[in-house]
């Protein structure tokens, strides 16, 4: 989208409001959206490489202070906790463990005080946070801003548009755990157990 203050034009990306001052840039920054930035370790898709980079300190591995084990980051805490007694954030209500008091706070608000604070704009419905309410405010206007660069296709959130490109990728990852076939959605999966698995149903 071009637009133009104090005679200087200026392009702003229509799906994440960015603003870039050549077209040259808006064109390679418009090629980002479109690329699957892909985890070796685990296979998990990603839009940005912001977000692999951020994915990937999950695998890295850290020194546990006690002992001689290595673990990711998510899980040494909790490590320490149960092999080595090391107080860790807990809910005094259902248990629940996490790696900060921030954390915790919010998991206690947002589950057992069922804190509803920021209400939607088109009906009743309100929400804990913006995020929640920004994936709500996709029923009313399903803009649907994410293209498949197999078919054009389009959809409203890119996890569906990730799903739907497996399609023509061939990349099954749902697996049936009674005979191993394997799909490529989970609809697909559902539809195959219920005709040669009835009984795990």
């Amino acid at each position: 989208m071009l637009i133009e203050e104090d005679t200087k034009k200026k392009y702003r990306c229509n799906r994440c409001s960015k603003v870039l001052i050549t077209l040259f840039n808006m064109r390679k920054h418009i090629e980002s959206h479109m690329q699957i930035h892909k985890c070796e370790t685990c296979e998990k898709e990603f839009q940005t490489r912001t977000q692999l980079s951020r994915h990937l300190l999950i695998h890295k591995l850290y020194d546990c202070p006690e002992c001689s084990q290595k673990f990711p980051k998510t899980e040494i805490q909790y490590h320490r906790a149960d092999e080595h007694g090391v107080p860790i954030p807990t809910c005094g209500i259902c248990g629940y463990r996490t790696e900060s008091r921030c954390t915790l706070l919010k998991h206690q608000r947002r589950v057992h005080m069922t804190e509803k604070t920021i209400p939607c704009p088109h009906c009743d419905m309100k929400f804990f946070e913006n995020s929640s309410l920004n994936q709500h405010l996709i029923r009313h206007n399903p803009v649907k801003k994410y293209e498949c660069k197999f078919c054009k296709k389009k959809f409203p959130r890119t996890e569906t548009l990730l799903r739907h490109e497996r399609i023509h990728t061939g990349e099954k990852k749902k697996v049936c755990n009674r005979c191993g076939e394997k799909f490529v959605q989970k609809a697909s999966l559902n539809y195959h157990m219920m005709k040669r698995h009835p009984d795990a149903v």
